[in-house]
């Protein structure tokens, strides 16, 4: 990617993977809660497949990713 060194690349991805993930967990436990009645003393084994549905992918899109670095110092 421009603009990416190699260090950068691994940053971008884990940051991608955890805030991809997080949405989809919160979205999943959200819906069954709501829904299904889900208590939260179990562990979460999958996402329901609209769990991806509303994450914003527009702040990870690279040139907005290395802007925002670029902002934060």
């Amino acid at each position: 990617m421009h603009g990416f060194n190699a260090a950068m690349t691994m940053e971008w991805l884990q940051d991608f993977g955890r805030a991809y993930h997080l949405h989809r967990a919160n979205a999943t436990l959200t819906h069954e809660v709501n829904n299904r009645g889900r208590r939260l003393d179990n562990k979460l084994m999958g996402f329901t497949p609209e769990s991806a549905e509303g994450f914003d992918v527009e702040p990870w899109l690279p040139w907005n990713y290395l802007a925002l670095r670029g902002r934060e110092g």
